[in-house]
C-alpha cells in the first residue's frame, strides 16, 4: 500500500498521467471517432474505446508499456477479470453464510483461486512475450530488459526491487499487481462512461463544464488542457465528483472487522451503535451515494440520479469543496490508495474529449 500510493502519487504529480491519455488519445482513438461517429454517423458506444483508454493508462503506471488498440490482450484480460470477479462474489456469500468458519485451503485452491491464477499466468505470458521483461514464477526471477515509459520509475520496478531484497515473494509481486489492475481499470472505465452519459443527457451541464475550461485555457494561453488548471475549474471538478456520487459503481466498500471484543460507535448526531465482537462490517456505498439527500441528510424513497452540482460547491464562494458524505475510495486507512491516478485521469480524459467533440443523446 505505501508503495502504490508513493508511485501513484509520483507519477500524477508529474506529466505522466497527462501525456499518457494524450498519447493514446491522439494516437489510437481520435482517428476511429473521425472515421465511425463524425463522417460516417455511427452512434457512439462510449466504452468502445473508454475502456481501451482506461486500460492503458493504468496499464503503464503499472508496467511502463501501452497495449495497442488491436491487441486481442485487452479483450481476454477482460474475460479473465469477469471470472475472477464471479469466483470472488460467490466466496463472499459463503464467507457471509460461514461466518468464522475457515474453509480448508484445497477447497480453496480447486474452487476460487483457479481463476486468480489464471489471470497470473495469463498476464506473465503477455509480459514475456512483449520483450519487455523476462519472468520465470517457478525460479522466482523476475527483470526488466528495458527502460519503460519516458524511463520514469513505475510500480513494477518498486515492486522488483522489493524481490530482489527479499522483502517480497514474486507471488506476492503478481498477486499486488493484478489487484492494482483489476480494481483501477474495471471502476475507473465504468465511471468515464457514465459521465459521458450525464454529459449527454444534461447538455446544458455539458456546455457549463465546457465553458469553464475554456475560459481557464485562454485566459491562460493554452491550446490543450492541462492539469495544472484543475485548481480553477470548480465546475468540472464538482461535476466529475458528483458522476462518482451518482455511478456509484463500487457498491460496497472493502470489508472491515472489529475485534473479539464489542464496539461502540457514537455519531456526529449523538446516536450510538453496539457492534457485536467478530464482525464483518461493509460500508453501504450505494445507499449513501443515492439514497441520501446530502443536504438535509434525510434517506430518499427514490434514488437520487439528477445531477446536484451544488453538493460540492461552498454556497458563499461557489468553490469545490470535497463533501463529507464522498465515500465513493472507501474511508479510513483501507481507503483506495489509487484514487489520485483514478481522479486524476478522469479529469484529463473528460477535458480531453470536452474540447474536442459534443455529446448528444440520440433521440
Amino acid at each position: 500500500r505505501r508503495l502504490f500510493s508513493s508511485t501513484v502519487l509520483t507519477l500524477t504529480d508529474s506529466n505522466f498521467v497527462q501525456q499518457r491519455v494524450r498519447d493514446i488519445m491522439d494516437h489510437y482513438v481520435a482517428d476511429k471517432i473521425e472515421t465511425n461517429h463524425i463522417e460516417q454517423h455511427q452512434l457512439l458506444v462510449p466504452m468502445d474505446f473508454l475502456g481501451f483508454v482506461v486500460f492503458n493508462t493504468v496499464f503503464s503506471a503499472t508496467f511502463g508499456l501501452i497495449v495497442p488498440f488491436d491487441d486481442p490482450f485487452i479483450g481476454q484480460f477482460v474475460k479473465h477479470v469477469q471470472r475472477m470477479f464471479a469466483s470472488g462474489s460467490i466466496l463472499s456469500l459463503i464467507n457471509f453464510a460461514l461466518g468464522d468458519v475457515k474453509l480448508p485451503d484445497w477447497l480453496l485452491r480447486s474452487l476460487f483461486w483457479k481463476a486468480p491464477m489464471q489471470m497470473d499466468a495469463f498476464v506473465i505470458e503477455w509480459l514475456n512475450r512483449s520483450g519487455e521483461f523476462v519472468i520465470d514464477r517457478q525460479q522466482g526471477v523476475w527483470r526488466r530488459q528495458r527502460a519503460g515509459l519516458d524511463g520514469q520509475k513505475v510500480y513494477v520496478d518498486h515492486l522488483l526491487e522489493q524481490l530482489e531484497q527479499g522483502k517480497m515473494s514474486f507471488d506476492e509481486v503478481i498477486g499486488d499487481l493484478i489487484i492494482g489492475l483489476v480494481a483501477g481499470i474495471d471502476t475507473t472505465s465504468n465511471t468515464a462512461e457514465y459521465a459521458l452519459l450525464l454529459l449527454a443527457k444534461y447538455p446544458h451541464v455539458q456546455q457549463q463544464v465546457r465553458e469553464e475550461i475554456s475560459s481557464a485555457m485562454t485566459s491562460r494561453n493554452l491550446k490543450r488542457f492541462e492539469l495544472s488548471l484543475v485548481n480553477e475549474l470548480h465546475i468540472f471538478r464538482a461535476f466529475v465528483h458528483e458522476v462518482l456520487r451518482i455511478s456509484a459503481v463500487v457498491v460496497m466498500g472493502l470489508p472491515h472487522y472489529s475485534g473479539k471484543k464489542p464496539l461502540k460507535l457514537e455519531l456526529e448526531d449523538g446516536r450510538e451503535y453496539s457492534v457485536p465482537g467478530s464482525t464483518l462490517i461493509h460500508c453501504n456505498t450505494l445507499l449513501i451515494s443515492r439514497y441520501i439527500d446530502w443536504e438535509s441528510g434525510q434517506r430518499l424513497e427514490k434514488e437520487n440520479t439528477d445531477i446536484h452540482l451544488e453538493y460540492w460547491l461552498d454556497p458563499d464562494t461557489k468553490r469545490f469543496k470535497i463533501n463529507g458524505n464522498h465515500v465513493s475510495f472507501g474511508t479510513g486507512k483501507r481507503d483506495c490508495p489509487g484514487q489520485a491516478l483514478a481522479v486524476r485521469s478522469l479529469y484529463v480524459l473528460l477535458a480531453e474529449l470536452l474540447m474536442r467533440y459534443k455529446f448528444v443523446a440520440p433521440g
